[in-house]
């Protein structure tokens, strides 16, 4: 059943972001959205540390909730492109993570828990799409990304000892255990090495990537309205 929610939330977010687009009102209404979302969550992880469950966010999508929140109330023109990249990574990773293997966790999670899952990774890729298409990102930016996501890391490792329990995404990255399938020391030394190189390299792709393509839709934007204007002068 996850997958099949899965895919319809997935259409459900693309299409709102269309419908967003085209909106005059789009920052004012991503504005409102974050600070009933930032509400919620924040409300909800104070009151499970009041009652004794220790609640600090370690999950790579759950802290780019709360840069993503600070962002887009704050303007934070600086952060732009760091959580757009953020969200929309956590975006499509979410919902083609369960679109694939939803079936596999649904006795572990309940209903409620994937729902307000799919809620805020909805809203995070809903976000991360609405700051890619009205803003340009400068290439110099790059390194801001990089030193967000090693922060990111170093605050999981901090804390992953203190709610660490079960296997979450950061776990892959934080604690790969399972990669350690042999008995001599060295060799698992060098499995992690050539596993934490892919996965930079991979994640270098990816940055170089989104800039790229950031710029060729702005670049097309901005021809198709001097289009628009030397038409209408025409008239």
């Amino acid at each position: 059943m996850f997958n099949l929610i899965s895919v319809g939330c997935f259409v459900l977010m693309i299409g709102l972001s269309v419908l967003l687009q085209k909106c005059s009102k789009k920052e004012l209404i991503m504005r409102i959205v974050s600070v009933l979302l930032f509400v919620w969550k924040f409300s909800y992880i104070l009151y499970q540390n009041i009652i004794g469950i220790v609640s600090i966010p370690i999950e790579i999508s759950t802290i780019s909730y709360f840069i993503m929140f600070a962002t887009l109330i704050f303007r934070i023109k600086g952060m732009y492109c760091v959580s757009s990249l953020l969200g929309i990574l956590a975006g499509v990773v979410f919902f083609g993570f369960y679109m694939v293997a939803g079936f596999t966790l649904q006795n572990v999670f309940t209903l409620k828990a994937y729902l307000t899952g799919c809620l805020f990774h909805g809203y995070l890729l809903v976000s991360g799409l609405y700051l890619f298409k009205n803003y340009k990102f400068d290439k110099k930016e790059q390194p801001k990304i990089w030193i967000t996501t090693l922060a990111i890391i170093c605050w999981s490792l901090v804390f992953y000892g203190f709610v660490g329990e079960g296997i979450t995404f950061i776990y892959y990255i934080v604690k790969p255990e399972f990669l350690l399938v042999f008995k001599n020391m060295s060799l698992n030394a060098l499995v992690l090495i050539v596993y934490y190189c892919l996965l930079v390299s991979a994640y270098y792709g990816v940055i170089k990537g989104f800039f790229a393509l950031n710029n060729k839709v702005k670049k097309t934007v901005a021809e198709t309205y001097e289009v628009e204007i030397k038409t209408s002068c025409l008239y």
